[in-house]
């Protein structure tokens, strides 16, 4: 096992966001929830555009991890309207 297989494998929440969501493009979890929080993503479309995350094969797990995740606004809107 290499080095960052073993980190990898320590850590529950590397593991965690590490899991492939869209196996065509190979996009991960924590690719995803980033892309959510930072850009204020509400939609499968939207999180495709940001991401990648290309067909079908990965609209129901991208519709569940939208549902899980709190509606946000990106970061930049935040200090604008501050």
């Amino acid at each position: 096992m290499d080095a960052q297989a073993a980190e990898v494998a320590a850590d529950p929440e590397t593991t965690r966001r590490a899991k492939k969501v869209c196996f065509c493009k190979e996009v991960d979890l924590g690719t995803i929830e980033d892309a959510i929080r930072s850009h204020g993503l509400t939609s499968v479309e939207a999180v495709r555009q940001h991401t990648n995350a290309f067909g079908g094969c990965c609209k129901r797990r991208i519709e569940d991890i939208l549902a899980t995740m709190p509606v946000s606004s990106p970061p930049a809107m935040l200090q604008a309207a501050e």
